[in-house]
């Protein structure tokens, strides 16, 4: 809540999610440009790993070129180059999660139109979630890690298996497992089951989060490595920060819905004034 506003009264409340959405912008964008340091902050070990990863598998690739290494070897290398650097994501993405868990507590707050105690909210976000996310984090890593081997270890259309399985249904259930950790403390293993039933009875809009999350991984169209490292930077700090505020919106409006109401109804609409 802003301390600022005059005489406060419920019906001042946003009335809807949208408008929700629109105020918490206007009253806390500086907090929300913060998170997107925070962000990178959080992202940048990944970043670094994606960076040297391309590097290395460049050099392959010019080895085949200057006539170095055979064509038919380099299939071999890739797969290499992968399983190598890919047992460092299994740190950096649950470093990731770990500095996810604090931010998810300081949208939580936003969202609820509370004081946000920036670094208070973050620590407080770590402390009661930040194991349990790191361990999301590492289930995360073990499928990716196991869908980028597959793709170069698996021959035709089979290799776009396990691509699909970690959009369609691993990525969004761990976005569900996500909006669930500044809200309850239930068990690792009743969190994650809440977030694959979420995931797949919110399908389509699951779906299209991850792609907005995932957004980054399009600028791998951009020739120049550190133009793109810049432009990721970018998108991070500018652009996350909203995209997460929409995601925890709208995950709360699920949560609202499929949790709250039969469970916790003293959480429904927080933050709202319903006419």
């Amino acid at each position: 809540m802003n301390k600022n506003r005059p005489d406060f009264e419920t019906s001042m409340l946003p009335h809807n999610r949208l408008e929700l959405y629109f105020d918490v912008i206007h009253q806390q964008w500086r907090k929300l440009l913060g998170i997107g340091l925070l962000i990178l902050l959080f992202a940048l070990p990944l970043l670094l790993l994606s960076f040297g990863q391309e590097l290395s598998i460049a050099s392959l690739r010019n080895m085949v070129e200057a006539g170095k290494m055979e064509e038919t070897a380099l299939l071999n290398a890739l797969l290499r180059v992968q399983l190598e650097w890919g047992l460092l994501y299994l740190i950096a993405l649950p470093l990731l999660f770990l500095g996810i868990s604090g931010m998810a507590t300081q949208y939580r707050s936003l969202l609820w139109e509370e004081p946000l105690f920036f670094w208070h909210d973050f620590r407080k976000g770590i402390k009661g979630g930040g194991f349990s996310m790191m361990g999301q984090g590492l289930l995360l890593a073990i499928f990716l890690y196991a869908a980028s081997a597959g793709f170069y270890a698996l021959d035709d259309i089979f290799r776009y298996v396990p691509l699909g399985l970690l959009f369609f249904f691993i990525f969004p259930a761990s976005l569900q497992f996500v909006i669930q950790s500044p809200l309850y403390q239930d068990r690792f293993g009743g969190t994650l089951k809440n977030a694959i039933l979420l995931a797949i009875k919110e399908a389509p809009l699951s779906w299209l989060f991850s792609l907005l999350f995932l957004s980054p991984c399009f600028l791998l169209l951009v020739p120049n490595p550190f133009l793109r490292f810049g432009l990721v930077a970018v998108i991070l700090v500018f652009g996350f920060p909203f995209i997460g505020l929409a995601f925890f919106d709208v995950g709360f409006w699920w949560l609202d819905k499929d949790i709250n109401k039969k469970h916790y109804p003293e959480l429904v609409d927080k933050g709202l004034h319903r006419n």
